[in-house]
């Protein structure tokens, strides 16, 4: 799982790291093909919010690009449950989501270290899903910049009516307040300095958050179409949460020239059976 190898110290560290985020690995199989292929059939738009927090340090990092890449070392956390778990939705398969957010990674010249390229940074992965908790989700989606944490507080509730309150939201702010308290898949990229994760130190340099409404959508295509709309806001701070459409997928299919192929039984043609005289095989 890792490009190289380390000491005692530096797999507790790890392991810290992990419990701190609050997740364990998990590895599962999705048991909603039926699902995807009837996702993938009644394909449609899908609507996210994206939120990228980054720290002082985080700050004073070049950008990476494909020509100019930072090579990391994964922490995979898997499938995580950020609120209450739903009990009928299967969890997707953790390869292809691997693979999708992988690939997210490379397109901003995130790479895997190997032995020629040492890991400048650890980055953590995790996917899931986020169920009427807005006391979570609203946190997770950026709604303190929109100050809505304020506005939900209750005891402003209790001395503002909601209507009032409403009057002066943002259409940003009425859509995330809308989606909270529903059914959401959420992913979830850390950026860690590599060399302070080894002597112990979480010093999180960058965090980007997507999140999703999933009513009607199989989770596994869903958070494949995710990270590939939220890739140019992967690593970049966003002084608001981010409001994006994951394009319907384009079909380009072609037809060759038509062509006749004669087709020949290798069988030899039965022969034409003679028609019988008049009499034959009758008895008088």
């Amino acid at each position: 799982m890792f490009p190289r190898c380390v000491s005692n110290y530096g797999r507790l560290s790890w392991f810290a790291l992990m419990v701190w985020l609050g997740v364990g690995a998990a590895v599962s199989r999705s048991a909603g093909a039926d699902l995807a292929f009837l996702d993938r059939l009644l394909d449609r738009d899908v609507d996210l919010v994206v939120d990228t927090d980054v720290s002082e340090e985080g700050r004073k990092l070049a950008h990476p690009t494909p020509e100019h890449p930072v090579y990391c070392e994964w922490i995979i956390i898997g499938y995580k449950d950020f609120g209450r778990e739903p009990g009928d939705a299967p969890q997707p398969n953790r390869g292809d989501v691997l693979k999708a957010l992988e690939k997210m990674l490379a397109d901003r010249g995130y790479l895997h270290a190997d032995r020629l390229h040492p890991p400048q940074l650890a980055v953590a992965l995790a996917w899931g899903t986020m169920n009427a908790r807005r006391s979570f989700a609203l946190p997770f989606m950026g709604g303190q910049k929109l100050q809505l944490q304020r506005d939900l507080d209750p005891v402003v509730q209790l001395m503002t009516p909601y209507s009032l309150r409403r009057r002066f939201w943002t259409p940003l702010q009425e859509y995330l307040v809308e989606i909270s308290g529903g059914d959401l898949y959420v992913v979830s990229v850390w950026a860690f300095d590599d060399a302070a994760i080894h002597r112990g130190e979480k010093k999180m340099l960058w965090q980007t958050k997507l999140t999703c409404p999933s009513t009607g959508l199989e989770i596994g295509y869903t958070l494949q179409r995710m990270s590939r709309a939220a890739l140019p806001y992967l690593g970049q701070e966003t002084e608001l949460p981010v409001r994006v459409t994951a394009p319907r997928l384009k079909y380009d299919v072609e037809i060759g020239e038509l062509q006749t192929l004669e087709f020949l039984d290798p069988k030899p043609a039965p022969k034409t059976p003679v028609p019988p005289k008049p009499g034959d095989g009758v008895k008088k």
